[in-house]
């Protein structure tokens, strides 16, 4: 197999060649400790050859509006021993078993994404739906300590996108009666009311389990 890689961080990817595949998303670990920005593959050409196929199974996984299932659990198992270190594959993992409510199994994975992806660029989107995932799994788990905590690795530039939005809500949500102070836990329910409406005008659609904890708790929708 004869591969060309390029090493870049910013490119136009409306200019890219047809004949070439786009692996932007796919970021890889640090191979130097001397290097200082996570390395990400932008152009891939290479002659027909299993390794090849594979990386077509990848791009295949990993197409928007793919909804990965348990039936692509073994797939992407075999392709993570295949192609080691390479975020985009251990996140489709990620995104199944939190499909699967296995969050303490999303933490552990995360915990390893974090490692890889800790050079990132912190505008990547790869990047920000990893901690996405993370504090949404951590919340799901009552630890809305941790989930803060990975809210407060995003870029600022982050904090009025629906995703962003949509776990601040829900962390609010986690921390309305941990307080011993009556005005506190209203205070969370207030900022879950007013953050859930922002993400609502940045295009979440709120479910109806939160439209039911928001009437459950004497707050209008």
């Amino acid at each position: 197999m004869v591969f060309w890689v390029k090493f870049i961080l910013n490119l136009d990817f409306n200019n890219l060649s047809k004949s070439k595949i786009n692996y932007a998303a796919l970021p890889l670990k640090n191979g130097s400790a001397k290097q200082e920005n996570a390395a990400f593959i932008v152009e891939l050409c290479y002659k027909p050859s299993p390794t090849g196929t594979q990386w077509e199974s990848v791009q295949k996984l990993s197409a928007p509006g793919k909804t990965l299932d348990a039936r692509d659990l073994t797939t992407v198992q075999n392709l993570k021993k295949k192609f080691t270190l390479v975020p985009c594959i251990d996140f489709m993992e990620v995104l199944i078993r939190f499909r699967q409510k296995s969050y303490r199994k999303v933490l552990n994975l995360c915990v390893s994404l974090d490692e890889i992806t800790k050079d990132a660029p912190k505008d990547s989107q790869l990047y920000q739906q990893i901690q996405y995932t993370h504090a949404k799994s951590a919340l799901k788990v009552s630890k809305p300590d941790l989930a803060q905590k990975i809210l407060g690795n995003l870029p600022e530039s982050a904090s009025k996108t629906s995703d962003y939005l949509e776990t601040q809500g829900r962390l609010y949500m986690e921390l309305c009666g941990t307080s011993s102070s009556y005005d506190k836990n209203e205070e969370y329910k207030k900022l879950a009311k007013e953050t859930f409406d922002a993400a609502a005008k940045a295009g979440f659609k709120i479910p109806q389990e939160i439209k039911d904890w928001l009437k459950l708790n004497g707050v209008r929708s």
